[in-house]
């Protein structure tokens, strides 16, 4: 009851411009401007690590298609080891 009474009245005195961030059992004031800012900072981060992700992803499958293909010669070229290696057994 305290509580929301403590509540209706920080709304009351800060409207808008402020936003209250909960801290575990306490609230801390914050200027709306500094939580937007920090929010796009953490969308810009986040792009940029995309970015990169999305490079690392197109390299590796890259490197995966040069590998199949590499084994693919191999087979092609000795049949018996394309044999012994199809008679294996996966445990």
């Amino acid at each position: 009851m305290i509580y929301d009474m403590l509540m209706n009245l920080l709304v009351y005195f800060f409207p808008l411009p402020f936003h209250f961030i909960s801290n575990v059992s306490r609230f801390v004031l914050e200027p709306k401007s500094a939580l937007m800012s920090e929010q796009e900072q953490k969308l810009k981060d986040s792009e940029v690590a995309i970015a990169g992700l999305q490079t690392s992803k197109e390299y590796l499958e890259k490197q995966m298609a040069e590998v199949e293909n590499n084994l693919r010669e191999l087979l092609q070229q000795d049949p018996g080891l394309a044999r012994q290696i199809m008679s294996m057994t996966v445990m």
